[in-house]
């Protein structure tokens, strides 16, 4: 399982990949949990790498939603 980061206010991940069509094919993944979560993250890429960043806007904190988008997010990257 890839591990996060876990601040108090946030969950951070950077995702590795072979090349730029892949990481933009997993950024286009995230963006469909997103919004079947209806709980948007903070995504920035580059060649070979996302780095993803989710937290609860409103509560300031990592809620179980964040953690649930973070599970699903794993899933995705195996």
């Amino acid at each position: 399982m890839v591990s996060w980061t876990e601040l108090p206010s946030k969950l951070t991940k950077r995702f590795e990949f072979e090349n730029y069509k892949q990481v933009v094919g997993f950024v286009n993944q995230l963006t469909e949990l997103a919004d079947e979560l209806n709980h948007h993250p903070d995504i920035t890429f580059g060649w070979g790498y996302a780095e993803v960043s989710t937290y609860s806007h409103d509560q300031k904190t990592v809620t179980e939603l964040d953690r649930e988008f973070a599970q699903r997010t794993n899933e995705l990257y195996n």
